[in-house]
């Protein structure tokens, strides 16, 4: 070892002539008091400076290390120059490793001796057990050995490179591992805290003298104190009937009192009960999020249910809640399939190369009408609509944006012609689904005219003619109920009317519904019920990028849709997904214990067919009508809660302590019900349809009571 660190030991041929006047040929080997001196200060060289250098952050970090039968060592490095030597005696049981898990343990040895050296830095592992090697470059779930796994795991948090070393160039660590310090201690306390965590605690606005004043007037807290300083008692039975001291009584061995009479959780001080608010504002000034919040207090705080208050606090703070995201999706809302060609129509207006078309698709044959409009004006609509009814004849309900549907005209309009004329929420185009759906396929047609260099208008027949492979029908063969001849050269049988046409009717709306089900399970795996809102009371509405504040005025006569006076003064129409409550204010002398999770596990689901899906996620009508190419079955073991809107349900038997207490939904859209949570009865979801069910479902609770319904497997 010595030989090793010669480059760094000043005067090393002095300091080691009375030893190697001994490896002289001729000398007689006696050792006098004069080596035994010399090789003293050898050891004192090498473990003072300079041969023991200070770190430099700045260089590259090495650590050599080893494992013997009995002991660990380990060395930092920098420019091969020794930082800090480390080594340890192994237990009994550590004794017992295979040697590649003894390797491995003296590198996990060391990476948490030098934490403070090696934390967040690239490190380099010189090793001389070549399998450690493979090890490391291994998948950890490949690992056979549990132990081996474990301190891979500990280790993930460095940034590691393990190379091999051959022993003989690896005299540090092989030296410290054979001559181990005897009585070591694994466990043992670093002191390496007080400072640092009184200085956090600094830094949160919470000073040293104002936690020991309360702390000392807290009896609970007075009390763990005697107990850390005079001994715990051996039976837990012997303590009072307090909570807070029997849960100290768990983790007293992590206990500790600091010069000033600071009561700590290991490096993280004990907030009494008086200053839960203040800490937690403290901890919250930043405005940080649940997650980061939580680190910042686990490095600093403690008390009971820490977790859970900052959890609960961060989610009651205004300012976070105004600059927030978008929020979760609800779930799905159908509504009422189409029960025969043109009994409702969408209507949205779209823009190509500066040309406006007005979109028209029927949403029970899928059938689109592409037309040319001179200008937005409502009499130009007026009359392209008349073009269109004096063809298909007029529909019942007609479903469209806001602007510039909503005027007088069109109102006058809907009276002449006995229509019912449906919006969509504001800033919300997912409510008019199918439109949006039918103006992406006429986007597609006119690009592709363009680059082809052929008519829209030929693009469109072929649309028009081209099959449903959910439905196995085209869009003319299910309004007209036969195929329209188009350039295709197609045998002439295959125009002729479709016979049985009404069982084929009678198919179609049975596969309507059946995917109409499906495609809301699918959608609702990531979706909770929202709860309703009611007049008077304060929110946060959607504005561009952030929430302002409003009040509900009223619900208006869609679902999930309200009329709100923002804080700007001005009326708007806003759908829930652009509503919010507001947080309650955090009241300074209640901390909440118990934090109740909102989130939901939802169903997996996939589907055996692509099918054409009708559903609605709006206010009024979100119609999402697309061609989903999934495969899939459910399964039995998942778990969801179901609340189906339409007329497709699931038979139920209750398993609950409450057996007269159940879930229903109302699926009648033009009646313009909400859905509702609370007064429901299982009477009501026994008499649904379970025509698209083979078997039964079943209700079970959730630990929160939340009814959890098990889907039964259904017919794709």
């Amino acid at each position: 070892m010595f030989n090793f660190l010669r480059d760094f030991i000043p005067c090393m041929a002095e300091v080691t002539a009375p030893l190697r006047t001994l490896l002289k040929k001729g000398i007689e080997w006696h050792w006098t008091e004069v080596q035994q001196q010399a090789f003293d200060k050898l050891k004192d060289i090498v473990s003072t400076t300079p041969v023991l250098k200070h770190f430099d952050p700045k260089q590259d970090i090495t650590i050599q290390c080893d494992a013997s039968q009995n002991g660990l060592g380990a060395c930092l490095l920098q420019n091969k120059q020794p930082v800090a030597y480390i080594s340890r005696s192994l237990t009994e049981t550590e004794k017992a490793y295979p040697q590649i898990e003894k390797e491995c343990l003296s590198l996990l040895f060391s990476i948490r001796r030098f934490h403070n050296y090696v934390w967040g830095r690239k490190i380099k592992i010189e090793t001389d057990h070549l399998p450690l090697i493979s090890i490391f470059r291994k998948n950890i779930n490949t690992l056979i050995s549990n132990r081996l796994v474990k301190m891979r795991l500990a280790m993930l948090q460095y940034d590691l490179d393990v190379t091999y070393l051959p022993g003989r160039q690896m005299v540090i660590a092989d030296l410290l591992s054979r001559n181990y310090l005897e009585e070591t201690y694994e466990n043992e306390i670093e002191i390496k805290g007080f400072v640092h965590d009184l200085a956090t605690v600094n830094l949160l606005s919470l000073d040293q003298d104002t936690i020991l004043k309360v702390t000392k007037s807290d009896k609970i807290i007075s009390d763990i104190i005697h107990y850390v300083k005079q001994g715990w008692p051996d039976n837990k039975s012997s303590l009072p009937k307090n909570e807070v001291i029997r849960h100290f009584y768990k983790i007293r061995n992590n206990l500790c009192i600091n010069e000033n009479g600071l009561l700590f959780y290991n490096a993280r001080v004990v907030i009494p009960e008086a200053l839960k608010p203040s800490a937690l504002k403290s901890l919250h000034s930043g405005h940080m999020g649940i997650q980061k919040t939580l680190l910042r207090a686990q490095e600093t705080m403690y008390w009971i249910n820490i977790n859970n208050d900052v959890e609960s606090f961060i989610k009651k703070c205004y300012t976070c809640e105004t600059h927030k995201g978008l929020k979760h999706r609800e779930p799905l809302m159908p509504i009422e399939t189409s029960t025969f060609p043109f009994e409702r129509v969408c209507l949205d207006i779209m823009t190509h190369k500066s040309k406006d078309y007005l979109v028209v698709v029927d949403s029970y044959s899928k059938w689109i009408e592409l037309y040319h409009l001179k200008s937005k004006k409502c009499s130009e609509i007026i009359n392209k609509l008349k073009t269109l009814f004096s063809i298909f004849g007029i529909p019942i309900c007609i479903m469209s944006d806001n602007s510039p549907f909503n005027s007088n005209e069109i109102k006058i309009f809907c009276k002449q012609y006995n229509i019912k004329w449906l919006f969509s929420s504001p800033l919300y185009p997912n409510s008019n689904g199918l439109s949006e759906r039918a103006v992406q396929i006429c986007k597609n047609i006119l690009k592709k005219s363009d680059t082809s260099q052929t008519d829209y208008r030929d693009l469109l027949t072929e649309y028009r003619a081209t099959k449903i492979p959910a439905l196995g029908f085209s869009p003319s063969e299910i309004l007209m109920g036969r195929l329209i001849r188009t350039k295709i050269c197609i045998n002439n049988e295959k125009l002729n009317p479709i016979k049985n046409l009404e069982n084929v009717h009678k198919n179609l709306k049975s596969k309507m519904k059946e995917a109409q089900i499906n495609n809301k399970y699918y959608y609702d795996r990531k979706t909770r019920e929202e709860k309703p809102f009611y007049s008077g009371e304060n929110v946060l509405v959607r504005e561009g990028n952030r929430w302002i504040k409003g009040k509900i005025i009223k619900s208006t006569e869609y679902p999930r849709s309200y009329w709100v006076n923002t804080e700007r003064g001005s009326k708007v129409r806003r759908n829930t997904f652009h509503l919010k409550h507001t947080p309650i204010t955090f009241q300074e002398n209640e901390v909440q214990d118990n934090f109740e999770d909102n989130f939901d596990d939802f169903l997996e689901i996939n589907s055996s067919a692509g099918l054409i899906m009708t559903m609605s996620n709006n206010s009024n009508n979100l119609n999402l009508e697309n061609v989903l190419e999934t495969s899939s079955s459910l399964n039995d073991s998942d778990e969801s809660f179901i609340r189906t809107l339409n007329e497709a349900m699931v038979e139920s038997t209750h398993e609950s302590e409450d057996e007269n207490t159940s879930s229903e939904r109302d699926n009648n859209l033009d009646n313009n019900l909400h859905e509702s949570e609370e007064e429901n009865s299982s009477s009501e979801r026994d008499n649904l349809d379970r025509s698209v069910h083979d078997d039964h479902s079943y209700i079970k609770r959730s630990k929160s009571g939340r009814p959890i319904i098990r889907p039964a497997r259904f017919k794709c």
